[in-house]
């Protein structure tokens, strides 16, 4: 059974041909975990789970800035230098996270 709570487990070869239809993504169950499924087979006596098509995500960095009069923070992607208008870098409000991809 399926722990992942986005993932469906896909018991029989009607679930995994209509998740395919639908354009899902879909895995088969392998001895050290789960791979994805490459269409080749199906066997009732394999594992099959399936979720709808995730989008494709990019990590980014955003760096914190800091203006020295007022104290605001700003954050910019890149190699951005504010040097010269009254800010200064402030490396620990900087963050990482995840985006849709372009």
């Amino acid at each position: 059974m399926t722990t992942e709570t986005d993932w469906k487990d896909l018991p029989t070869i009607q679930d995994v041909a209509k998740a395919q239809a639908d354009g899902w993504e879909i895995e088969n169950g392998i001895a050290n975990g789960w791979s994805k499924w490459r269409e080749e087979g199906w066997s009732n006596s394999w594992s099959f789970r399936g979720r709808p098509r995730q989008p494709k995500m990019k990590e980014v960095k955003m760096l914190c800035w800091r203006e020295t009069r007022s104290g605001s923070l700003a954050w910019r992607q890149g190699s951005v230098d504010w040097t010269n208008a009254g800010w200064q870098r402030f490396p620990a409000g900087d963050l990482t996270g995840e985006v849709v991809e372009d």
